[in-house]
């Protein structure tokens, strides 16, 4: 046997080498290296990035029986680790180029770590201050990493929404509004995201594998890689198979039922989103593959094994699913796949390499792990270990440092007797650092173990958050509160709001209750605030559906924070999309900080506002009614209108009594054997008008249309005409309806002609101003409602331009017995009220058909109240405004873009007719437009309609919303031309 000493580390060398001595004498072989093709000094790291080495997969292939070339692509070999070194440095160099970036200036932005490091790298170099916000999900070594290229740190909640303000994008936003001379890249919208990949990684496979490339793998985080690399494919190699790899618990794959695993967290880093990053075009995707995490870290850890290739979890994942796709679409020997590694395992060290971190989540199975140690099968009684040392609660804390500095202890248990049974005990653990006991480790409790850990955990990160302003710290403490308050309820579940000894449905912990309200209403103004970083609309993932519509009907109660929890993440994440400043589709309004207000307080007293005189919510209808009168000229006269749901509700109830007017005895006698009744209106009213005809008993028949010049207003000749031989027919005119802003164009008839017209001929006048009679309140535009206070009813919505909370309209009568009479209850119990002699005051429920109605008054009377009729009449006349620039930037494309005018108000009709398509083919440009509308839509940044007018398909605008500016003209215009040049090149090839 060979001596050890022999082989010992300092024995004496037994090398021949000499100085200038001849090598074929040599023992040793020498190989001359081949000559690089990377230059031999490059003037900064930056010049190293790009131009990274594919290598064959081998021992993979061969054990999942792939038989094409399977090429990785290893991003890792940039200088910052991953491939976002390229976008972090192109991104930078656009800024430069067109001036928005100067010496000294900060760059701001939210990063899985990756985008980070490559931003800092560039930084580092160039001298710029960089702030990364990243969330607490991602690696301390990314953390580590980006410290070192001297880049600060902001670490958010990895569960926040990304579009809450606790969200890394939210809390990018806020700082840059709060550090001058700061710029967010902003890698989810930034062109030059794709186009980096585009320019340069693509041509990198397309050069090394000389033009064969028969499919491409690569994973969706923000889209940018894939988008780049799918478009330079697409044009080069139009059979080239591209493959987009997105996480389980993420929505960016297609189709969209691919999403529906009821998963949300995920562990991977670097790919999946909740949300559709702008960079992201998901149309050149040929198939999507999802994955789990489990099997994204697992074949990350068999390319180490088996490849040699030290990569993160997104490259397994990648890896993974390119494997199962070139099984799928059967790629043969003499094919190549090449698939995208985006980034290396230096970033995960302490997590998938790790064992423990896998198996803590069930990544590994560790009954599974093979043991043959003697040890295996022994119990610990087995061992010989020292008993334990531990200390109670009632021991010193100077003897217990004392002892731990004694025994070289740095930690020491505490047990505590609970003696609230013998089976109970509490422990925790105290660290000793310099000479100061801090707390470490988790409180146990039976039986609510995981949750505690896991609040105390949330906990313990929090004290450690960076705080840097007022707002994040108010946010922070109610955190706090919150979790504090669900720690408490583990401790002390009795206090739950929903305990059986509770007689009422009132919470018996108040405190908590107020941090939870506290908490929600913070929810609802970080909404409102920071709605401009949020999509408009984006669709309900099918797993959020399903809890919400298959749901069996909860028989137990849930503590008031998980309900809380469930509406901050099922529902206010998908709402309609009518708060955005760019919600164009149809006169929703936004709503108002106020009306939030209002109606908290309108729920808190809860009043039904049908029958009683006597609370708050009476008297101030009534204010409200009188001050509309005022405002639309008619008489001054008490009980002469009413708050009701929407002006659809203010058509029945006015042809209703239009009705009861020409038929008095109709709530006696019906209609049975009755005269045929007719009502007139333009072809563009609104569709309410013959649901309430119906309703009524009247039928659709009743409704006579009438014409429209090119104005889309009402034909005054053929109104009379018609008039005239309806009598002659022996069918009875009664009700003659004029618009105040028709819903497709916005259009105003001539209401004071009409009124003249009513009057000569006996008819009711109603005027439908829905939200164009708002016009009134703008000086420069309320010539269009002339006449309107001649009208013998005005039905129109505060929900609408008034942009109170819905829902809310009014009702206007000119003459209040005449409401009196169709609605009021005499010969019922519900007649015998009591009276105020000095007003005329008499409960609603004889002006309305409803028995029980919501207090709809106060978020009326709170917004008036609070902006008053001369600032929401300026924000209306700033919509009007507004839509009058859009068609000046549209005018720009007449060559290709038709626009219906005129343009009375703040609605624009225009289609697309490109000079490539065929316009005489109206179908073909009725579906280009339809897409192009659906395009926008989708898009989250722009929220178009469309209508039929004159039997052709426009795209329709209409601003409403007081949060719009220019710049969202701006941003409308510039989305439909980027859309509109992608779905016709799609029109082209199909």
């Amino acid at each position: 046997m060979e001596s050890f000493l022999s082989n010992r580390p300092d024995a004496i060398s037994r090398c021949t080498f000499t100085l200038n001595g001849d090598q074929t004498k040599c023992p040793h072989h020498f190989n001359s290296r081949q000559k690089s093709s990377r230059q031999k000094i490059y003037n900064n790291i930056l010049e190293l990035i790009g131009d990274t080495p594919l290598v064959r997969i081998n021992r993979l292939t061969n054990d999942e029986d792939v038989k094409c070339n399977i090429l990785a692509k290893l991003e890792y070999f940039n200088p910052g680790g991953s491939i976002k070194d390229r976008i972090g440095l192109r991104m930078i160099e656009e800024a430069e180029r067109n001036g928005n970036l100067k010496p000294g200036d900060t760059i701001i932005e939210s990063t899985a770590g990756n985008t980070g490091v490559g931003l800092a790298l560039v930084c580092a170099i160039k001298n710029y201050r960089c702030i990364t916000v990243m969330p607490e999900k991602m690696s301390q070594e990314k953390v580590n990493i980006l410290r070192a290229l001297n880049a600060e740190i902001v670490r958010t909640p990895t569960g926040a929404l990304f579009d809450s303000l606790e969200s890394d994008i939210g809390v990018a936003h806020k700082l840059k509004t709060e550090i001058p001379n700061s710029h967010i890249l902003d890698q989810y919208r930034n062109s030059y995201n794709p186009i980096a990949h585009y320019d340069t990684t693509a041509e990198e496979i397309i050069q090394a594998c000389n033009g064969q490339i028969d499919m491409i793998v690569a994973g969706a985080g923000t889209g940018g890689t894939l988008t780049g690399l799918s478009r330079k494919f697409k044009e080069k190699f139009p059979n080239c198979i591209i493959i987009g790899v997105d996480t389980e618990g993420s929505i960016l794959a297609l189709p969209e039922t691919m999403n529906t695993i009821g998963i949300q967290f995920y562990e991977v880093e670097g790919i999946g989103h909740d949300f559709l990053p702008t960079v992201l075009d998901r149309s050149l995707i040929d198939r999507w593959y999802k994955i789990s995490d489990i099997n994204s870290f697992n074949y990350a850890r068999k390319l180490m094994k088996y490849e040699g290739i030290l990569c993160g979890g997104s490259s397994g994942a990648a890896m993974a699913c390119a494997l199962q796709a070139c099984k799928d679409f059967n790629l043969n020997e003499n094919q190549n796949c090449v698939v995208i590694l985006p980034d290396s395992v230096r970033n995960y060290m302490s997590k998938f390499l790790n064992d423990d971190w896998m198996i803590d989540r069930d990544f590994i199975n560790i009954e599974e792990k093979s043991i043959d140690e003697w040890w295996h099968t022994k119990t610990v009684l087995n061992l010989s270990i020292h008993q334990s040392i531990t200390v109670t609660e009632n021991t010193t804390i100077h003897f217990v440092i004392d002892l731990m500095n004694k025994k070289s202890f740095d930690q020491i248990p505490v047990i505590f007797d609970d003696h609230a049974d013998n089976d109970s005990f509490s422990v925790f653990a105290l660290k000793l650092r310099s000479e100061k006991l801090e707390f470490y480790g988790f409180i146990i409790y039976p039986m609510t173990r995981t949750n505690l850990e896991d609040l105390i955990e949330q906990i313990s990160i929090k004290l450690h958050e960076p705080i840097h302003n007022v707002e994040l710290l108010s946010q922070w403490k109610i955190q706090m509160f919150t979790l504090i308050n669900d720690i408490a309820n583990l401790k002390l579940p009795w206090t739950f709001s929903n305990s059986e000894d509770n007689t009422s449905l009132d919470p018996v912990d108040w405190l908590s209750t107020r941090n939870v309200a506290y908490a929600m209403l913070d929810a609802s103004l970080d909404y409102i605030q920071n709605i401009r970083n949020r999509p408009i609309w984006r669709p309900i993932p099918e797993n959020v559906r399903a809890f919400l519509e298959d749901a069996s009907p909860p028989e137990q109660s849930r503590s008031l924070t998980d309900v809380c929890h469930d509406v901050l993440t099922y529902i206010l994440p998908y709402p309609r999309g009518n708060t955005h400043p760019r919600y164009w589709g149809w006169v929703k309004n936004e709503g108002t900080v106020g009306g939030i207000l209002a109606e908290m307080i309108t729920a808190t007293i809860n009043p039904n506002s049908s029958g009683g005189l006597f609370h708050s919510g009476y008297p101030l209808e009534r204010a409200i009614i009188d001050w509309m009168r005022q405002i639309f000229g008619f008489p001054k006269m008490k009980n002469g209108g009413l708050l009701i749901n929407g002006t659809s509700m203010g058509t029945i109830m006015s042809i209703a009594t239009a009705r009861r007017k020409v038929l008095l005895n109709i709530r006696e006698d019906g209609l049975v054997n009755g005269p045929q009744l007719i009502v007139y209106a333009s072809t563009e009213v609104h569709g309410c008008v013959t649901k309430a005809l119906e309703l009524l008993g009247l039928g659709s028949k009743a409704l006579h249309l009438i014409s429209t010049d090119d104005n889309f207003c009402i034909k005054i000749d053929e109104l009379k005409l018609t008039i005239a031989n309806d009598r002659n027919k022996g069918l009875i005119p009664f009700c003659l309806i004029g618009n105040a802003g028709t819903v497709n164009t916005g259009a105003f008839d001539d209401l004071l002609e009409l009124s003249e017209i009513a009057r000569a001929e006996n008819l009711w006048f109603h005027v439908d101003g829905a939200f164009g009679s708002s016009i009134i309140l703008d000086p420069e535009r309320r010539h269009l409602v002339k006449g309107i206070d001649r009208a013998d009813s005005i039905a129109f919505d505060f929900h609408k331009w008034f942009h109170c909370p819905y829902d809310v309209g009014c009702i206007l009568i000119r003459d209040s017995i005449d409401l009196q009479l169709t609605f009021s209850m005499e010969q019922s119990i519900l007649s015998i009220v009591r009276k105020d002699s000095t007003n005329d005051a008499i409960p609603f429920t004889q002006l309305s058909p409803e028995l029980s109605r919501s207090c709809r008054a106060l978020k009326v009377w709170f917004t008036l109240q609070e902006h008053g009729i001369i600032k929401i009449g300026k924000k209306i006349a700033d919509n009007c405004e507004q839509t009058q620039y859009l068609v000046k930037l549209l005018e720009k494309y007449k060559e290709i873009i038709r626009i219906i005018y005129p343009i009375t108000l703040n609605i624009v009709n225009f289609r697309l007719e490109p000079n490539e398509l065929d316009k005489t083919n109206h179908e073909l440009i009725d579906k280009f437009n339809i897409n192009l509308a659906d395009d926008m839509q989708q898009s989250g940044i722009v929220y178009p309609s469309t209508s039929c007018i004159r039997n052709r398909l426009y795209i329709r605008v209409c601003i409403v919303s007081h949060r719009s500016t220019h710049e969202d003209v701006d941003i409308f215009v510039e989305t439909l031309m980027k859309l509109y040049q992608i779905q016709l090149d799609k029109t082209i090839q199909q």
